[in-house]
């Protein structure tokens, strides 16, 4: 994409072209670069140059036979090696060029297609999140001494020696992300050029030019979040008289903590074998350990189907020696054929490992992830955590008609005048399964709860998550091992794939849907069913009425309409003032 300072325009041989993008920005990946012939950057405006381009504009041109003196032909077919995938892609190219009937009459055909495709990899982190949000989240606000002690999330992780960790201005690391995509690009395009000289003051050019654009993305993913961080430090051996100031100090322990005692608690229990924490010099966590080992497993897809149609036609005259004329009328299609193309499936679990440590702090590229391994990971204890469909379906409709020109007052400069036209049309269908059912296995928890609440249920009445495991006995028809293979130095890379197709067709049947309805109580589950907009119906006939996770168009999607009209008057002169050159510019539009 080209957008100069966000704010820019793109055209192509002057015409404002449509495109595929749910803004004005301009996919130039859908072009080949074989039928550019040169890209003028106006980076500051003038009255001749369309409507919108408040940040600059782009104009790409393309190549002409009459650019050419004589008959061009080239050819190429190459083949393309990719390291990250290990894989050959194919190119070809083929442009054909000639002037005929004394050179008055010119066609231009050429023909491209290539394919590639790459292996992204990839380690981050989410986000960084100040360790005092933590305890400030909890709602805890302990006195000067106790603040000093306790920068982590104090409601349910160990506090930290003063001298492990500052407690102001220091930031932790939220998660620890291993990601690997597979991209293929796959590009076709079809471009054609006639241009006929009547005389050598008239010459028309007709053009037309079809793209077809298509990528596939495909990604899996295994990342570990962290959310608390402990210690080793032993409180109850080393300063239990703090230790318990610090319990007096948090009102109504029991009412918001699911805990019998304070020694149920993490705080009370040491970590044998946590490292300390590092902060660096920039008040960074660049070793912290974290109470538990959670997994979160993803697989992602993402399909972007684009076509593109360019047709116009020019008039070049040269009315006398002062005055010039251009007209132009162009038509240009733009579609990005989404119905919900982008999928993403997470599972999440929580081991039994105590802890693990996330570690920057041994020069290495990315983090190491200490004392994790995917061993104690159960498939059967997976949890879905998120199932999304959606995507946008574009589709762009541009109508143009440019009458420019052009009056030579030699020494004066050149006064520039005309009128332009521009009729653009942009549809954007949003598409994704009913917001209730996106985390149909999770669902809307927060909302459930309070239902309960409503009815006066006692907490056991919370909604129930169902695992993986308790849904069928072969869990192999759609999630299994794999491996990353990224090659960093992070402790373990292994991950649980996922056959998506058939991972939705199992968790979108009757017999797991009414599995989520039986582990729940009916009433509280028809109650939350009718607030979400399901009346009298159970979770089966809630769950159909949606449309499952299948995509649907929402009222979120819009159509825009514009229509430009103007006229404009522009006066270039240039003079040099002693020996230095002036070149100067005044405009009117309208």
């Amino acid at each position: 994409y080209v957008s100069p300072r966000k704010r820019a325009e793109t055209r192509r041989d002057g015409r404002v072209v449509a495109s595929d993008t749910p803004s004005r920005s301009f996919s130039f990946d859908t072009l080949a670069p074989e039928i550019i012939r040169a890209v003028d950057v106006y980076k500051t405006q003038n009255a001749t140059l369309t409507e919108g381009a408040i940040g600059g504009l782009v104009d790409i041109r393309t190549a002409k036979p009459f650019d050419f003196k004589d008959r061009r032909i080239v050819g190429t077919v190459k083949a393309q090696y990719n390291d990250s995938s290990e894989e050959w892609g194919p190119w070809a190219s083929f442009v054909f060029s000639d002037r005929f009937n004394d050179g008055n009459t010119g066609l231009l055909f050429s023909l491209n297609y290539n394919k590639s495709t790459e292996t992204v990899n990839s380690v981050n982190n989410f986000q960084w999140v100040p360790a005092s949000q933590d305890r400030s989240d909890a709602g805890v606000v302990p006195d000067a001494t106790e603040l000093s002690r306790f920068p982590g999330p104090v409601w349910y992780a160990r506090p930290v020696k003063p001298t492990q960790v500052r407690e102001t201005d220091t930031f932790r690391p939220q998660s620890l992300n291993r990601r690997s995509d597979e991209v293929e690009r796959e590009r076709g395009t079809l471009n054609a050029v006639f241009q006929h000289a009547f005389s050598d003051d008239l010459t028309i050019t007709a053009d037309a030019l079809y793209s077809e654009f298509d990528v596939t993305q495909n990604g899996t993913s295994a990342g570990n979040w962290f959310w608390r961080p402990v210690t080793n430090y032993d409180f109850e051996r080393e300063d239990p008289e703090l230790l318990q100031r610090y319990y007096d100090s948090i009102p109504g322990w029991v009412a918001w903590v699911p805990y019998e005692t304070p020694e149920d608690h993490a705080l009370y229990h040491a970590y044998p074998g946590v490292p300390a924490h590092v902060v660096d010099e920039n008040g960074t966590l660049v070793t912290m350990a974290h109470g538990g080992n959670g997994l979160a497993s993803e697989t992602f897809r993402d399909i972007r189907d684009t076509d593109m149609t360019v047709l116009g036609f020019n008039v070049d005259w040269q009315i006398n020696d002062k005055l010039f004329f251009n007209g132009d009328v162009f038509y240009s299609s733009a579609n990005d054929n989404d119905k919900g193309n982008q999928r993403i499936i997470t599972l999440e679990t929580e081991t039994e490992t105590d802890w693990i440590a996330y570690d920057h702090s041994q020069g290495t590229p990315v983090p190491i992830l200490q004392n994790f391994t995917s061993e104690n990971v159960v498939p059967e204890d997976f949890l879905i955590a998120q199932v999304q469909q959606q995507g946008q379906d574009i589709s762009a409709e541009n109508i143009g008609l440019k009458l420019d020109f052009a009056w030579d007052f030699d020494r004066a400069g050149t006064l520039r005048f005309g009128a332009q036209f521009a009729s653009n049309e942009k549809e954007n269908q949003i598409y994704e399964e009913d917001s209730v059912f996106q985390n149909v296995y999770k669902l809307n928890t927060r909302g459930f709860n309070t239902v309960r609440a409503a009815l006066g249920l006692p907490n056991s009445e919370n909604f129930q998550r169902i695992t993986l495991g308790s849904t069928t006995d072969d869990l192999s028809q759609f999630i299994y091992p794999g491996s990353l293979g990224l090659g960093l130095p992070v402790d373990d890379t292994t991950i649980f794939l996922v056959d998506p197709q058939a991972f939705l067709d199992h968790i979108s049947s009757e017999e797991v849907i009414r599995m989520i309805e039986a582990a729940n109580n009916p009433d509280v589950m028809r109650a939350w069913l009718d607030q979400q907009g399901f009346e009298g119906m159970d979770l089966w006939e809630a769950f159909n009425a949606a449309g499952g996770f299948n995509p649907l168009k929402t009222p979120d999607s819009y159509a825009i309409e514009e229509e430009t009209a103007a006229i404009y008057l522009n006066h270039e002169f240039d003079f040099n003032l002693g020996s230095v050159p002036v070149f100067g510019m005044v405009g009117l539009r309208y």
